[in-house]
């Protein structure tokens, strides 16, 4: 088998590791990824290693994230074929370090902290994108992954790694006795599942609402702003009755903006409705926010005719029976398509007004947190929820229940609506919180703290799901410290690679 054909098998085979696919295939990251660092190890120089990958990558990219078309073909091609390049770089800095005949367990370290700097990194930067962080794709296999109330999902990027070479030595020794220390972090997975014992300290009756709006009509289809929001309403009331605590709406459950003013907009519904059954309402929408002469804006920032700066912010709001409101705005906007990348910098390195055209959304600031009673939820939007830092930050900030508002309906009925709902279960785990998830069209549902699904509602349908939310206050090793798993692996690796330190300015150069 040639470089070229080992790169797209290893690319099908981690592609078929991910959802929607069946979730024993979540295994196939391991041959997968083998054959990429063989690619790379075999390759004449690290720029060799990088044009070798990059076509694996590319189908792996295709292949699981195809629907990022559905919103935009120029920009999810675009996101594509950069995520790939992007992707490709820590098999050609491995390359760069690697020679033969080195311990296979001092390039595992190595490239295990390559691999878990670039996936760190790449949940931080403004071009940030970890669908395809390697251990989303245990997400539907959480009896075997328990551990990331530990580690967090990098903690099982981290086995995949060191459990490739690991079998890959054992194979290559013949020895199958040397692939035993892979058992083991699914062992402890399987026990933890299987002590798990579902104790809250509360519930949070709560009515999840799949209104099923078109995404793809102007206003969902709807003639007005008032119109789209009594249509809410009526799926909504049915069901309403003093027993229920918690409304949970979509991300766009709001069509139009929404103004701080509630006479500019029917905010006064909303309230009515908190106010008659004692509830509160959480949902979505475009915020509207201006700023005084005594505050300070954000940079860039568009301003009125007049000159007053304002911005949008892709929101979560909620609705509380006292007559008060709470908004989030949207920390964690999908590159390009919510919001300029490096759009500061941009703006001050190259003047132009024209990039305010480009601006998009503002970055929300604040915690996402909704002091819903009896117990606080967050009101996470969409996006948000594939950063599993910025969940647990929530969690640190008093969520008893993470709360994701979410539309995917822009995707159509593709893979990439099954990929968002398994990734929740990953955030389950992680802080040991249930997960109450409504979107738009699907799939919406509640997820228990060891990952089980506890109920999930079809997709493209409407309804209307009552659910009595366990909570829980328990603070895992990964709430409490992050990713302390990504330090710990850099330092081997760094170790790792001092022990012979090999400095060699030509490896980039093609070998004759």
């Amino acid at each position: 088998m040639t470089a070229w054909q080992r790169s797209l098998s290893a690319g099908l085979l981690l592609a078929a590791a991910f959802p929607p696919f069946p979730p024993y295939l979540a295994i196939l990251t391991l041959p997968g990824l083998w054959l990429l660092i063989r690619i790379a190890e075999e390759s004449d120089s690290a720029r060799h290693a990088l044009a070798m990958v990059y076509p694996g990558l590319l189908v792996w990219n295709i292949a699981t994230t195809y629907w990022l078309a559905m919103a935009t073909v120029g920009g999810g091609v675009a996101a594509i074929l950069a995520n790939a390049a992007v992707m490709s770089i820590p098999f050609g800095l491995y390359r760069l370090w690697w020679t033969a005949g080195r311990h296979p367990l001092r390039n595992a370290s190595v490239f295990a902290a390559l691999w878990l700097l670039f996936e760190w990194g790449h949940h931080k930067w403004d071009l940030a994108w970890p669908w395809l962080t390697l251990g989303n794709a245990f997400s539907n296999a959480t009896p075997v992954i328990q551990y990331v109330e530990f580690t967090g999902v990098l903690g099982v990027s981290a086995w995949i790694v060191f459990g490739t070479f690991t079998l890959a030595w054992a194979y290559g020794k013949r020895d199958w006795r040397l692939s035993a220390p892979v058992l083991i972090p699914p062992a402890l997975s399987l026990l933890l599942w299987a002590m798990w014992t579902d104790t809250p300290v509360g519930r949070l009756n709560t009515l999840i609402v799949q209104p099923n709006f078109d995404s793809y009509q102007r206003m969902s289809g709807f003639r007005t702003e008032a119109d789209a929001l009594d249509s809410l309403l009526s799926v909504i009331r049915p069901e309403l009755d003093d027993a229920v605590d918690l409304v949970l709406m979509p991300e766009n459950s709001l069509e139009g903006w929404v103004f701080p003013d509630p006479q500019r907009f029917p905010n006064p519904d909303l309230l009515s409705e908190a106010s008659r059954h004692d509830v509160s309402i959480v949902g979505g929408g475009t915020y509207f926010k201006s700023w005084g002469s005594d505050e300070r804006a954000p940079h860039p920032h568009r301003t009125t005719g007049s000159g007053q700066p304002y911005g949008m912010y892709n929101a979560g709001m909620a609705w509380y029976p006292d007559g008060g409101t709470q908004v989030y705005g949207k920390r964690r906007l999908v590159p390009l398509v919510e919001r300029l990348p490096f759009a500061g910098f941009l703006s001050r390195a190259i003047p132009w007004d024209g990039w305010l055209d480009w601006l998009g959304f503002e970055k929300g600031r604040e915690s996402a947190v909704m002091r819903t009673l009896p117990h606080t939820i967050s009101a996470l939007v969409c996006y948000d929820s594939v950063f599993p830092d910025w969940v647990r930050r929530n969690v640190k900030d008093g969520a008893a229940v993470i709360g994701i508002i979410t539309n995917d309906g822009w995707w159509g009925d593709t893979g990439g609506h099954e990929q968002h709902f398994a990734y929740a279960r990953l955030r389950a785990v992680e802080t040991r919180r249930s997960v109450a998830r409504s979107a738009n069209n699907g799939i919406s549902g509640v997820i228990l703290p060891d990952g089980t699904v506890h109920i999930r509602t079809a997709y493209w349908t409407q309804t209307v799901l009552r659910a009595s939310v366990p909570v829980y206050d328990t603070m895992t090793l990964y709430t409490r410290f992050g990713d302390w798993i990504v330090w710990l692996v850099a330092a081997i690796g760094l170790g790792a690679a001092w022990l012979q330190p090999r400095i060699d300015t030509t490896m980039f150069k093609r070998k004759s």
